[in-house]
């Protein structure tokens, strides 16, 4: 569903079953509908390698993303 709070929930639930790929997977269907606070979750998988393959170059596109959608803790890392 096109339902941010959902993909929030859902990611949560990935999260604390120790479902990395999964909460992965609900973090990029929120950050492709717009949520920053997705996007910004997405960058610190790619970061950190948690879900998917360490890859700087993608967690910077996310970080970006999410400052230019307004995340202050991005517009941080970014400055």
């Amino acid at each position: 569903p096109d339902h941010v709070p959902s993909y929030r929930a859902g990611t949560i639930v990935y999260q604390i079953l120790k479902r990395p790929g999964d909460a992965l997977r609900m973090s990029l269907a929120g950050a492709e509908l717009g949520d920053t606070v997705a996007m910004f979750d997405v960058y610190a998988a790619y970061l950190d390698g948690i879900g998917a393959t360490r890859n700087e170059g993608e967690a910077f596109r996310w970080l970006l993303r999410a400052g230019e959608g307004g995340h202050v803790t991005a517009m941080d890392r970014l400055v």
